[in-house]
């Protein structure tokens, strides 16, 4: 999966795009596919990057792994 995908569905998880059933369900489908959970991932991600990255064209894996490694 790429990080533009997973950028995608933690969006839809932090808005729901108006809807917090849609939120509430995107969430729940975050923690059923990946190995770490919505919440873990929203206190390392910024939503707003995660917005501005979500479509791009360019590889941004590295830069994805560098901001999910950073201490709290």
């Amino acid at each position: 999966m790429t990080a533009q995908s997973i950028c995608w569905l933690f969006c839809w998880g932090k808005t729901g795009m108006g809807s917090q059933l849609a939120a509430d369900e995107a969430q729940c489908v975050f923690d059923a596919i990946f190995d770490r959970s919505f919440v873990w991932f929203d206190a390392r991600v910024a939503h707003e990057w995660a917005r501005s990255v979500r479509y791009t064209k360019k590889n941004i894996e590295s830069e994805l792994q560098h901001r999910l490694k950073q201490k709290l």
